[in-house]
Parts: C-alpha cells; sequence; structure tokens
C-alpha cells in the first residue's frame, strides 16, 4: 500500500535513521501522485492562512492600529500592507473611514 502523503511515510518511517543520502534516494521515489497531493494541501494551507491574515488585519484596524504598525507587524512598508489589504478592511457602515 502506498502513503497517502509525504508526512504519513514520515510517521510510519520515524523509527528508521535516514543519512541525507537515503533521505534523498526516498524524495526520488515517490509518486508523483503523491508528492502532487502533498503540494495541493500546501496550497490550500497557505490560502487559509491568507484569509485569516486578511481577517486579522481587519481586527487590527478596527482596534486602531496604524498602517504603519500593521505593515512592521507583517514585514513590509506601510503603503504596501494598505495597498494590500486596505480593501479588506472597509467599514460598510462607514466606508469613507
Amino acid at each position: 500500500m502506498e502513503p497517502q502523503t509525504i508526512a504519513d511515510t514520515t510517521r510510519r518511517e520515524s523509527s528508521k535513521k535516514f543519512d541525507k543520502f537515503s533521505s534523498v534516494k526516498y524524495l526520488l521515489h515517490m509518486t508523483t501522485r503523491t508528492v502532487l497531493g502533498d503540494i495541493a494541501e500546501q496550497q490550500r494551507r497557505i490560502d487559509e492562512m491568507g484569509e485569516y491574515l486578511k481577517a486579522s488585519v481587519k481586527q487590527a484596524r478596527l482596534a486602531g492600529k496604524s498602517w504603519a504598525e500593521i505593515g512592521e507587524a507583517i514585514g513590509e512598508s506601510k503603503q504596501t500592507a494598505f495597498n494590500r489589504y486596505a480593501k479588506y478592511c472597509v467599514d460598510p457602515s462607514n466606508p469613507d473611514a
């Protein structure tokens, strides 16, 4: 039976010692389907985290945090943070805010 994800195989093989050559050999023998499934799962997680980040930025703005503070927290300039996230922070009851 072939493992469904890298994590499944890693858990199953955790008792074995892998040197760097056997790890490379393992990766080379993984099926394309397994690798593509892992890529799809990681993309799903990235998308989910992006939604959490948008919600967190919105909460920070509602709490009165500046774009400079938000930009610093996410490692961007205030202008980049504003350009990227302002559209998610619009308050429908006060669109001019």
